[in-house]
């Protein structure tokens, strides 16, 4: 409160009061302070560090009678115009013909100039610290100095002959530096002060340039996310604010850079890939005199260093914007960066750059074991590992040579600290540090994996202090300009350092240092590649400073990274120098345990702070070794953290095995203790003063009702009585010496009032909290479209989100900022405070879209539709019975409540009959679903979210005897379908088949689709299984995530199916959970079994904290009875929310609506059509639009069916529905009423923004609908068609091989590498192509197109802009650099989830230009050589014209050895390989790891399944492609694609999407 008094009024008088000691104020300006702090006598001379020696004489002493070389006058308190004597003594001097140099710092400075007769005044807030810039007027540069004083000097006052030398930067103060006056003593008599003066620089000229490219940074992916759309927006936008033409290059189609229209927006962009061919081709017609290189990731870097080794920005006279090329390879090549800190003798570790695995070894052997190994010019410390010996060098040193042509090879520092520093240097050599952080892990940790924490917290003054001149020193000598982040190793217990590494360029540490400080680093970097000088450049955020300074935090923030391991099966969870995080949080407090607790939770929903619990409550392993767990770095062990000090593990213990500093552990401790000394109360008992502690620790609401044995409704109510509220804080980087004006804003309980007023009326705007798989940039761009709506209709916004990486968090997005948690606690904290009208939920996401009912059930309004309505679609049960009132097509399905419920079910017997003829055996499709066999069925959870759940993988075999009719009456039977068909047993709805495998029991042959509408996100434990004991783990694992639910406070009824219990069967109770729900739509009993509520046992199922027998349960309502055992599920497990288990349709296309409807009328909607067939998740799917094979009597049923969709749940905002198409049957799979993943593809596709659209509906702003493309009214291209390809996050990780499965793809596009329904990327990719028949009426895949040379005609001409040509590729290979798989889960093919992060979109003049360019852009290479093909028997006949295609394209072919006699067979020429598995020195054929090293083969086809027996090989041989950056696809439609594309597509044009929309508008007319 003090300081922010202070801060807005400036200095007040104050004092201290003690009880019982009242103290009078006094105004100590009114006295001579001097005076009485001076020395009373002449001191003894001391020597300094420069080598003086100093006199100390008192204030008033004669000056003139003193000899001396020197006159310093040193600082001191209070007014210096009461120093009279002083004053007069001085001004003597000035006017004696003495020729020592006089020199007065602050009040000194003060004394001088009123002694040469200037006037002084009072500084509102006085100048004190360590970070005032300070500059030199006479030659521009500027310095930050350590200030102490409360006045200062008129410099309109001062006399004729002075003039000011030195300034201070942010309010014009006069200043002056020591070491010139130690230099002008030194020179001696006749030396003058500009003798002694820093000379002027040869500061170039600002660059003159008028139209500038910038290069986005594509597709996301891991260690190169969401950072480089926040980076490019704020760069474009500086570049507008210079009244610059700008043409950006980015193919993510959901970032926020990339639109096209708005006052921040790029004047051209170009959906192509960020590859030198393309760049070039781009510059050729866009004809740029500037370029930017730093904006977009290491794949930006990368590109411009080719395109500049080539000649080409030379070529066309594009000047390199910002740091010289030249530099950034002195960063990047390993060699060259020693070579640069060596020449200033600066510390490295030791260490020898080497090109090859021989080198490699042979420097280990020189500097010893172990040794760090790192790769030049990678992102995200990709190919780099720690070698303890021999073999692992040579294995990590082959890897990454795969990936880069250069290797370092140097000492291990492991243990040591890990510092960064971010900098800003200008081409006038001005530098300031602008954020310091630290790594709470020790180095060996990549910092995108570790948790961290600004400013740091474990360094002495001196320590930092070193680091930042070395910073600026290194900084300087490399000659970068813009910003760049270094990063160190620190010894803990000396002062010994090395320097790790320099990026020349933006990064994740830069997005997140701009959001720490309200610093914007890319904004200031992008003004300064221009040549503007530092103190040139106004402080956008504090509108107060200029950006030459270094910002001052009075809060601490903590960066904790999310990964989603788990959605690879057999992913290792440890971590290490190569990143494997897909996103992070920050979050803002106070203390580190509040930042802390509140960055955990930020992490996950589950997740309720520093407890000993892991995410999801899954299970502590059973034979856990916890002092291993401490000891190896993995993505839990902060959790492995909080259980060692729950279970009394020393601090001292802990720091010995993980060597985190103690401070970080005694902090973590006194969170521990102080949970432990909370749950000695109950909610009666407990203090107030503790209940305020535990909140300004960082506990939530529901962990104080854990500890008090209460819920989370109970203790909020209970800090409310005890009016304990968090203050509203304003992030103030300027040390409280300017008024705050920053809109950061954060909660604490750290305070006494609030920092600022809450009287406006606004909106809330809920973000998509961290990037994770299902949930990416795309709903960032959701939400800043949003926000931006609003703001154009005049509404005040107000956001809340936590993600660093984005755009929304931007400081001049939105009117107020929230960096908080997306929690139903906070939420209802801000929106109490705020005072909103209203709150958007439906643009970031599942998360915020979970919040919609509890908020609704809290008296927040929810705008747009209605949360009940959100509720009745999102409940599975209701759905279906809607869609069946409705008259709407869907698949069977049925839900399970218990384990108990599904084994019931499974009582099979073992007799069988003869197989059935293949024709049997071939799946139909009926809309009502037949009981035909070889139809899979799936299951998901009842209630999940995005972005949990462990990938699982099993695939339904063809050859399984068939079984008699089931025994199961016919009550048990799925609803509609009839009875059980000859041969096949009605399971809950799942056509199961048994078969003798290897004599070890029955495999039940059902998938597990998680393609029902529930509370999810990207088909979260969505798994195909088969065998029972994986149904159960699947199932098991399907209902842990299923009650993520209730963890974000969502009220639902849930359901139990009855069971057909066997005989036998013990009986127990277990207590019952009713929730009321009042939208529940009963089921029809004609289809439907009767319900009753979920029982939920009392013994805590999967790992809930055991409830104390003593304190009451709030939520029991009584006790039921159900069965127990059963013959195959030997414990029973029940379930709050219900797994669902659903008929998997084979052989059909997958068809999305992404719609926007008002009070159930649909007012905008696309339609898009996926390339794989149905089961791959659609955020993994490539995209079409238009569809390209659906007829038009299907599109007329899915335009039917949304329009009943809509009126019947009344939307108002955003939907998207997903259909499965065979023929001209439509089936409805799954409706999220809140925008999807494909939201920002189908906007940009077709020019209408749907989210502007959306915001408009749902804050009742009147719409023009006569332009929109209704369903009646559509909008279509017919000149073009977009693609949506996707990228991956996948480019590292080690996996545990157990023989089956494989990694994903190694261009981080290929979403192919598990064909699953659910998705697995974080960002997507867009391509076009010119249609000539109805886009919608195709009856076949893909109808022949001509070469795209006949159809590319000239776009309509535009100013300033030449029409693109065409760009051939067919036989031109990118050297562009590839990045290998990070993720190499151990079973790489047919999943339900979602596994990749991120898309890329492309334009072309057909859809095969359009796809490659897709391709492209994700990294891809096209093959130049040959292509190894591996396929599973029943893809054969399907696959042979694919093969002929690509043999007629002049590709020799590898295949193994028996699906290569079969196309030798077929008049195809191949090469049989042998199996990784056998011995090559006892196989006559080519070994494969052989033909991949030699670069023989730089493609692999890889489409097998797991039912054939060489599962192993098919995994080795991904596995190899993966490792040597080989491009790998396994998914039939997207090499079938492929392949149409290679013969179809040789010339590749650089239109711009504007360019086809254009042509689209004026053919329409």
């Amino acid at each position: 409160m003090l300081t922010k008094m202070i801060r807005d009024k400036g200095t007040v008088l104050g004092k201290i009061e003690f009880d019982g000691e009242p103290v009078e104020i006094t105004d100590p300006n009114q006295r001579n302070l001097v005076a009485e702090v001076s020395t009373k006598c002449i001191d003894m001379p001391v020597s300094v560090q420069r080598g003086a020696e100093v006199h100390l004489v008192p204030w008033d002493q004669d000056l003139m009678s003193l000899d001396y070389d020197g006159l310093f006058i040193s600082n001191g308190p209070g007014d210096p115009s009461l120093a009279g004597p002083l004053i007069e003594t001085v001004r003597k001097v000035l006017h004696s013909d003495r020729p020592q140099p006089v020199f007065g710092i602050c009040m000194g400075n003060q004394i001088t100039a009123l002694a040469a007769g200037a006037h002084s005044y009072k500084l509102p807030m006085g100048n004190r610290g360590q970070n005032q810039p300070v500059l030199n007027m006479m030659t521009g540069q500027a310095f930050i100095t350590a200030q102490n004083h409360g006045y200062g000097i008129d410099s309109q006052s001062l006399p004729e002959g002075w003039s000011p030398l030195f300034i201070n930067a942010n309010d014009g103060t006069n200043e002056f530096l020591f070491d010139a006056f130690i230099s002008l003593i030194k020179k001696g008599k006749g030396a003058s002060i500009m003798s002694v003066m820093p000379k002027k620089p040869d500061i170039p000229p600002r660059a003159q340039v008028s139209k500038v490219l910038v290069l986005g940074s594509g597709g996301l992916s891991i260690g190169q996310a969401g950072e480089f759309d926040y980076s490019g927006s704020q760069a474009v936008k500086a570049l507008k604010e210079e009244n610059l033409k700008t043409v950006l290059m980015n193919p993510n189609i959901a970032s926020v850079q990339t639109n096209e229209v708005g006052t921040k927006q790029a004047d051209s962009v170009y959906f192509l890939p960020v590859t030198p061919q393309f760049v070039t081709e781009v510059i050729k017609v866009e004809r740029p005199d500037g370029i930017l290189l730093s904006m977009g990731g290491q794949t930006a870097l990368n590109c411009g260093v080719e395109l500049h080794s080539s000649g080409v920005l030379q070529k066309y006279g594009v000047k390199v914007l910002g740091t010289p090329v030249d530099s950034i390879m002195a960063t990047e090549d390993r060699q060259l960066f020693a070579d640069k800190l060596m020449e200033i003798n600066e510390k490295i570790a030791p260490s020898i750059a080497v090109k090859t695995v021989a080198d490699a070894l042979k420097a280990a052997d020189q500097i010893g074991y172990p040794v760090m190994l790192r790769s030049a010019y990678a992102l995200g410390g990709l190919g780099s590992g720690l070698c303890a010996n021999k073999d692992k060098l040579e294995e990590t040193a082959r890897k990454a040579l795969a990936m880069s042509s250069q290797i370092l090879v140097e000492k291990s520092l492991l243990g040591w600290k890990e510092v960064e520093y971010e900098v800003v240097r200008d081409v006038a050599n001005n530098c300031v540090t602008v954020c310091n952080m630290e790594n709470f892990d020790p180095l060996g940790i990549h910092t995108g994996d570790s948790i961290v924490v600004a400013p740091s917290q474990t360094l002495s003054n001196e320590e930092y202090h070193m680091l930042r001149e070395t910073a600026i020193k290194v900084v300087r000598h490399l000659g970068i300009v813009g910003e760049c982040n270094i990063q160190y190793a620190l010894h803990p217990t000396s002062l010994e350092y090395c320097i790790i590494e320099v990026n020349a360029r933006l990064s994740r540490s830069s997005a997140l240092a701009s959001k720490a400080t309200g610093y914007p680093l890319a904004f200031v970097a992008a003004k300064l590649a221009l040549g503007i000088p530092l103190p040139d450049i106004k402080n956008a955020v504090s509108e107060k400073t200029t950006a030459c300074f270094e910002p001052s935090l009075d809060y601490i923030v903590t960066k904790i990274p999310r990964w989603d391991l788990d959605r690879f099966q057999g992913m290792s969870r440890e971590i290490g120098s190569a990143m494997k995080s897909v996103g992070e949080v920050m979050a803002v407090g106070r203390t580190f345990e509040e930042s802390m607790q509140k960055a955990l939770r930020m992490c996950h929903p589950s997740v309720d702070g520093f407890m000993p619990r892991l995410p999801l409550k899954r299970a502590w392993a059973d034979e856990q070794d916890l002092l291993q767990e401490l000891a190896v770095p993995s993505s839990t062990r902060i959790f492995s953290l909080a259980k060692a000090l729950h279970s009394g593990v020393s601090v001292d213990q802990i720091h010995q095995l993980t060597a985190i500093d103690k401070w970080f552990l005694h902090k973590l401790n006194r969170i521990t203790e102080l949970e432990q000394h909370l749950a000695q109360y109950n909610s009666i008992s407990v203090p107030p003063e503790l209940l305020l502690k535990a909140k300004q620790d960082g506990f939530s609401d529901r962990q104080v009702g854990q500890a008090l044995g209460t819920h989370e409704g109970q203790a909020r109510a209970l800090r409310l009585r005890q009016n304990i509220r968090p203050w509203v804080k304003q992030i103030d980087t300027l040390a409280a010496e300017y008024p705050a004006v920053t809109n950061y804003l954060y909660c604490t309980y750290h305070g006494q009032e609030h920092d600022l007023d809450f009287s406006d009326p606004s909106v809330m705007v809920l973000g998509c909290g961290p990037y994770h798989i299902g949930s990416s940039v795309e709903f960032d761009w959701c939400a800043v479209s949003s926000i931006r709506a609003l703001r154009q209709m005049g509404q005040r916004t107000v956001v809340v989100n936590h993600n660093p990486e984005t755009v929304s968090t931007d400081f001049d997005e939105c009117d107020r900022l929230y960096f908080e948690e997306l929690t139903l606690e906070r939420i209802l904290d801000i929106t109490q405070q705020e005072g909103c009208t209203g709150s958007i939920v439906s643009v970031g996401g599942q998360i915020p879209n979970n919040l919609a009912m509890p908020l609704h059930l809290n008296g927040v309004k929810i705008l747009g539709t209605n949360p009940l309505q959100i509720d009745r679609a999102e409940e599975r049960s209701v759905f279906s019975t809607i869609l069946d009132e409705l008259g709407v097509a869907q698949a069977p399905w049925r839900a399970l409540s218990s384990l108990a419920d599904a084994g019931s079910r499974a009582v099979l017997p073992t007799s069988s009959s003869a197989p059935q003829s293949p024709a049997q055996r071939s799946p139909k499709f009926t809309p009502h679903g037949s009981n035909e066999a070889g139809q899979l069925c799936a299951a998901l959870p009842g209630a999940l979210l995005r972005g949990e759940g462990p990938l699982k993988v099993a695939h339904h075999s063809s050859n399984r005897p068939a079984l008699p009719k089931s025994p199961l009456p016919p009550d048990h039977r799925v609803g509609r379908g009839g009875s059980g068909g000859s041969g096949w047993v009605r399971w809950v709805g799942v056509e199961v088949r048994v078969v003798r495998l290897q004599g070890s029991g029955l495999l039940l042959s059902a998938s597990l689709d998680p393609r029902a509408p529930q509370v999810r996100s990207s088909g979260s434990a969505m798994n195909v299984a088969y065998g029972e004991e994986e149904m159960k783990r699947f199932l098991e694992e399907a209902a842990q995530v299923s009650q993520l639910c209730s963890l974000t406070g969502r009220l639902q009824r849930t359901w139990h199916l009855p069971c057909a219990p066997a005989r036998g069967h013990d009986r127990r109770p277990v207590q019952t959970f009713t929730r009321p729900n009042p939208t529940c739509h009963p089921m029809p009993k004609h289809s439907r079994p009767a319900l009753s509520p979920v029982p939920v046992p009392s013994t805590g199922g999967f790992n809930k904290p055991q409830p104390d027998p003593t304190r009451p349960n709030p939520n029991s309502a009584g006790s039921t009875f159900l069965p127990v055992t059963g013959p195959h599920w030997p414990s029973v497990q029940n379930w709050e929310h219900p797994v669902v288990i659903t008929k998997f349709i084979r052989g059909a296309r997958e068809v999305e609506v992404d719609a926007v409807a008002k009070t159930g009328k649909v007012l905008v909607h696309a339609i898009t059509e996926h390339v794989e067939d149905a089961g791959v998740h659609s955020g993994d799917a490539t995209l079409m639009l238009p569809t390209q094979t659906i007829s038009q009597g299907a599109l007329e049923k899915i335009k039917t069916a949304t329009r009943k969709i809509a009126k019947a749940f009344e939307i108002s905002g955003p939907f998207n529905t997903q259909f499965l198409v065979k023929g001209n049957d439509v089936m409805v799979i799954e409706c999220n009423l809140r925008a999807s993943r494909s939201f920002p593809f189908v906007s940009k596709t077709i020019g209408v923004d749907f989210i502007n659209v959306a915001t408009r509906v749902m804050v009742g702003e009147p719409l023009d609908e006569s332009h929109l493309p209704s369903l009646e009214n559509p909008i279509i291209p017919v000149d073009y068609v977009g693609i949506k390809n996707l990228a991956g996050p996948n480019h590292g990780l080690t996996v545990k091989d157990r023989g089956h499965g494989g990694p994903l793809d190694a261009r981080n596009m290929l979403k192919d590498a598990l064909n699953s329904p659910q998705p697995c990327l974080r960002h997507t990719t867009m391509g076009l192509h010119r249609t000539t028949a109805h886009p919608y009426s195709h009856p076949q895949p893909y109808p022949n197109a001509p070469n795209l040379s006949t159809h590319t005609s000239t776009p309509t001409p535009i100013p300033t802009q030449a029409p693109p040509k065409p760009l051939h590729v067919s036989n031109r290979p990118t050297n562009f650099p590839l990045p290998p798989v990070r993720l190499r889960c151990s079973r790489g093919l047919a999943s339900g989830m979602l596994i990749l992060s991120c898309a890329v979109a492309c334009f072309g003049p057909n859809i095969y230009s359009a796809f490659l360019k897709a391709m492209l852009s994700t990294g891809f290479k096209l093959p130049q050589k040959g292509i190894l093909i591996g396929i599973q028997h029943s893809f054969r006949p399907n696959f042979l014209l694919t093969a002929h295609q690509l043999n007629e394209e002049g590709f020799k072919l590898y295949a193994t050895e028996g699906t290569s006699a079969w196309l030798n067979a077929n008049d195809v020429p191949t090469t049989p390989v042998a199996w990784p598995s056998q011995d090559e020195h006892h196989s006559s054929l080519p070994s494969i790891n052989r033909l991949i090293n030699d670069g023989d083969i730089d493609l692999v086809v890889n489409l097998p399944n797991n039912n054939t027996r060489f599962i192993k090989d098919n995994f080795l041989i991904r596995r190899m492609a993966v490792d040597h950056g080989v491009p790998l696809i396994t998914n039939f439609q997207v090499v079938k694609l492929f392949a149409e594309a290679v013969k179809y597509a040789s010339d590749l044009d650089t239109t711009s999407l504007f360019h086809y929309r254009q042509r689209n508008v004026t053919k329409q007319r």
